[in-house]
Formats: C-alpha cells, sequence, structure tokens
C-alpha cells in the first residue's frame, strides 16, 4: 500500500474522519485509535511485518525500563546511607551503574542491527559470496533463504536506537506505558522514507489530544498535494528513461551522451521522489496534529557538499552525527591516533586524522544502510572520500580564491558552486544505477570517450526514444519549472503554504484544484493505479 494508492488515501481518510469525531470526554483515547491504525496498516502490509516490529518495540521497552530501574536502585542505594554517604561513594555508585546501562545498552543496540541485517542482508551477502565461488569456479552455490524483508525496518529500528540511546545518556527518562512506546515505534506516516523521528520531538505530540482544525488540515492536505505532483508527475516520468539507459541488456548500446541524459534524470528521480514522499508523510501526519521534523530542505541549492549533506535526509544525518560522528570523533582511539600524527607530521595531519575517518566511517555506514552491494559500498567510499578531501582542501580553495580574486559573494560564484555540487553528487546516482561495477566502468569510459553531442538535439533522433517521448518531455519540463520556482521562492524566504492562504478564497483554491487536475490528468501510473513505489520504501 504506497502513499499514493488509492488504498491509502481511504485509510488516511477513514483514520481522520474517526480520530475527530470522538467525542471531547474521550480525546485523551485519541491515541489508542492512532496505534490500532499503525498495526492495521502493517496487518494490511502483511502479518509478519506485526511481529518484526512487536518484536522490535518490546526489546526496546524492556531495555529502557531496565536502565531506568538501574539508576533508580543506584538513587535508592545512595538514599539508605544518608547523611553517611561520601561523594567518593556516589561517584563510584554511579560508575558501576553506568557500567551496567552501558551493557543493556549494548546489548540491546546489538540486537536491534543483528535483525536489521539478517533481514536485509542475508540474501544479497549469498548472492556476492556466490559471485566470488564462480569467479573461482568452485562449482557448488549457496543456496538463497525465503525470508520477508519488513517495511520500514531501517527507519523503525533507526528511531527505536535514537530512544534507546537518549535513555542510556540520562536526556530523559523512558516512557512507562508500553502502549505509547509502540505507537513511537509504529508511527505509520513515517515508516516507509522518514523522517527517522526522535521520542522528544514526537512522542508528547502522538499522545496529546488533538482537536479540528480546518486550517491545519487545509495546511497539511496542501502539503500532501504537492508531494503528489512531485512524486507523480515529475518522479515517475523521470523515472521512465532510467531502465533505458542502465539497464544491464541495454547499456553497452548507449553512447556516453545517453548516458549524462540518464545521471540527470536518475538525480530528477530521486530529488522529486524523496522530496515527494516526505512532503506526504508530513503533511498527513499534519493533518492529524503531529509535526515531524524537516527532512528535506532543498538540497539542489547547497555550495558546498557539507551543507547539500545537512539538507538531505536532515534526520538520517542528525542521527548519524549525534550517534556515530561525534562519538567516532571523540572516541579515545582517533584522538591518540590525531595526536600521534600531530606530533609527527604536524597540526595539519593532527587535524586531517578524524576528519578522515569520521567521515569515512558515517559515509560507509550510510552505504550499508542503503544496500549491501558492492556499488553501494562504493557509494559510500565516493562520498566519504569527497567530504574528506573538501575539509583537507578547504585552506587551499581559500588561498586560490584569494589569489585569483574571486568574490564568493558574487551570484554566479553561488551558482558556479551549486552546479559543482550537483555534478559530484550525480555521480553517486551513477554508482547506484549503474548496473555491475563492470557496467560503471563502461559507462564513466563512454561519457569521456564515446560522446554524441547529436543526441542532446534529437539530431540523430534517439532523445526521445530513451522512456519520455517529446509530449512527456514536455510536460516533464514544464513541471519542473513549476516545482524550481516554488524552491527558489521558498530559498528566498517564502512560505508557500502560508501566502497562498492568505490569498483571496478565489485564487487559492484556483491554484489548489488546478494542482490537483494536473496531478490527476498527468501523474504516472503502476499498474493498478498504484504508483510506483517510493525509493526509499526498500531501506
Amino acid at each position: 500500500m504506497t502513499y499514493t494508492s488509492y488504498k491509502y488515501l481511504l485509510f488516511v481518510g477513514a483514520l481522520v474522519f474517526l480520530y475527530y469525531i470522538i467525542p471531547n470526554k474521550f480525546k485523551k483515547f485519541q491515541w489508542v485509535l492512532l496505534l490500532i491504525a499503525n498495526y492495521i496498516f502493517y496487518y494490511l502490509n502483511g502479518v509478519p511485518q506485526i511481529i518484526f516490529i512487536v518484536a522490535s518495540t518490546a526489546l526496546t521497552y524492556g531495555s529502557t525500563m531496565l536502565m531506568q530501574k538501574l539508576r533508580n536502585d543506584n538513587n535508592a542505594r545512595v538514599l539508605a546511607l544518608g547523611e553517611d554517604v561520601t561523594r567518593e561513594q556516589k561517584r563510584e555508585f554511579k560508575k558501576q551503574t553506568q557500567a551496567k546501562i552501558k551493557k543493556v545498552q549494548v546489548a540491546t543496540i546489538a540486537l536491534h542491527l543483528i535483525v536489521l541485517a539478517v533481514v536485509k542482508y542475508t540474501n544479497v551477502t549469498i548472492t556476492n559470496a556466490n559471485t566470488i565461488l564462480d569467479a573461482f569456479k568452485v562449482g557448488w552455490d549457496i543456496p538463497h533463504v525465503s525470508m520477508i524483508v519488513p517495511l520500514g525496518i531501517s527507519f523503525y529500528t533507526f528511531a527505536s536506537l535514537s530512544y534507546i540511546l537518549d535513555v542510556a545518556r540520562g536526556k530523559y527518562e523512558p516512557e512507562r506505558n508500553f502502549f505509547k512506546v509502540a505507537l513511537f515505534v509504529s508511527y505509520f506516516p513515517n515508516i516507509v522514507q522518514g523522517p527517522i523521528c526522535r521520542f522528544d520531538e514526537v512522542g508528547t505530540q502522538l499522545i496529546a489530544e488533538h482537536h479540528f482544525d480546518y486550517d491545519r488540515f487545509v495546511h497539511g492536505a496542501e502539503l500532501v498535494l504537492w508531494g503528489f505532483f512531485k512524486k507523480l508527475v515529475i518522479a515517475d516520468r523521470a523515472n521512465m528513461v532510467l531502465p533505458n539507459v542502465f539497464s544491464a541488456s541495454v547499456y553497452e548500446q548507449n553512447t556516453g551522451s545517453q548516458f549524462i541524459f540518464g545521471i540527470v534524470f536518475a538525480f530528477i528521480h530521486l530529488y522529486a521522489d524523496f522530496s515527494g514522499g516526505i512532503d506526504i508523510t508530513r503533511g498527513v501526519s499534519e493533518i492529524l496534529g503531529t509535526d515531524l521534523p524537516l527532512n528535506f530542505e532543498r538540497p539542489l541549492y547547497s555550495q558546498s557538499l557539507g551543507e547539500f549533506w545537512r539538507r538531505w535526509h536532515m534526520t538520517l544525518g542528525g542521527f548519524m552525527r549525534d550517534y556515530v560522528f561525534y562519538p567516532v570523533m571523540l572516541s579515545k582511539p582517533v584522538l591518540k591516533l590525531s595526536q600521534k600524527a600531530n606530533k609527527k607530521w604536524g597540526k595539519f595531519a593532527g587535524k586531517m586524522v578524524p576528519s578522515v575517518i569520521t567521515p569515512a566511517v558515517v559515509f560507509f555506514l550510510m552505504g550499508i544502510w542503503h544496500g549491501a552491494s558492492y556499488q553501494y559500498l562504493l557509494y559510500g567510499v565516493y562520498n566519504a572520500f569527497m567530504v574528506s578531501s573538501a575539509v583537507a582542501f578547504d585552506g587551499l580553495f581559500k588561498k586560490m580564491k584569494k589569489a585569483l580574486r574571486i568574490n564568493d559573494q558574487a551570484y554566479s560564484y553561488k551558482l558556479f558552486c551549486m552546479f559543482r555540487v550537483f555534478c559530484i553528487t550525480s555521480v553517486s546516482r551513477l554508482i547506484v544505477n549503474a548496473p555491475s561495477i563492470k557496467g560503471l566502468g563502461f559507462i564513466i569510459k563512454s561519457m569521456f570517450t564515446n560522446l554524441n553531442p547529436d543526441f542532446f538535439f534529437n539530431l540523430d533522433g534517439k532523445l526521445f526514444t530513451m522512456g519520455v517521448d517529446a509530449k512527456n518531455m514536455l510536460i516533464l519540463f514544464l513541471a519542473i519549472i513549476i516545482f524550481a520556482t516554488v524552491s527558489i521562492l521558498q530559498e528566498h524566504g517564502m512560505h508557500i503554504r502560508d501566502s497562498l492562504n492568505k490569498q483571496n478564497l478565489v485564487f487559492k483554491w484556483f491554484i489548489l484544484i488546478s494542482l490537483f487536475v494536473i496531478v490527476l490528468i498527468f501523474g504516472i501510473y503502476g499498474r493498478g493505479y498504484d504508483a510506483a513505489s517510493f525509493l526509499y520504501q526498500a531501506f
């Protein structure tokens, strides 16, 4: 049941109706209805989905309650000693308690990650192992395992991990009601695309009483409609090109120009698909009274790689920053290595050690998170290298700008920076869309040795045979102009929905109805009138 299917819209519509007709004296039980809706959503996607998420919730709840019990036992021990307790004893008791909490934390996180690794990566690992066996002509293959990958397992696992880590750090006390924890873990709007939520951001909102607010309803519905436009009119139309460029059966027939064309469309597809899915998620949640954290903030307008990754999948970046980046950077092994490099090769080398190791670890994990294949590993290595290089050569770039008298505040320079970031990040799309590592090599070679400029002007008659004909190309072009115009206005500080809602009623509804008609008429629908699955649904 994808977010753009009629089944999903009927499901959300029925839930919203029931959610707000609850009498005021029973509003405090709204969250119970929401919890039931979450599990109905999982049930509609298959019974095994429920088993996995219940197990994850039970593990999360049990471990955090055990951590709190250890803290309470420590406090009780200190109180029992009364005024006789010394500072040294308090420190020792706290140290012992933290050590026990650490063991619970590590064990729980390990169990979560083991389940995630087994269900997501077992068959991929077997495939890779069989490839190696075939290369050495062993003569037998490891059989694949019949296994279900639960919907959104990465997202609810990461949400659970953030909750466990926050409780372990003492950021807040755990929720004592198991079902309220279950509501947080299983919240259905964000389970396919994210964002990865933190309990302190959304936990209170989910269990609060919510009364129907017309303005909030319209505000959320507008965001959902905008997400549909990006997903159905732009992303799914751009996606029609990719099989004709990168599939294993046809890629060797294409030229470098066709691959460049395909990379651009791959970027457009991902950009509109991901941002559209996030808009639908946040819009539905807004209608239900819960504001989810921002997860996508026009990364195409970034002027550096660091800024790009701060704007792209912001909650995943935040998770990696808080729970991986800083812990790795401040870990004893990295600090010791940095000190040794500082003594042996100077301050620059000492600075570069954490600046290289930390992004390498983060992007390696992000690559694995996206998929356990050689291409996603290369994706992680590539992005780690580019980010580390940007840090390493930052001083050199500044000196070059000064020597060349480049005005980095000029709009032309900012456009150059945005184009540079686009080119660098587009290579990521090439890495993951190529049919194989061998195919990636072929594509890169073709882009430098087999260009055909005639293709871009359709002088060879092939431009409109790549999955999108002239009519659909025009629709896509106009849709991208609308998308880009809105993004530019947002980038300059305009809140589009707020501004639209302040307009004359006739004008406002003319815009909304026009957008609805555009989506209805020009949307690309899959088999059975279900739109193609979102890219991040697989994660």
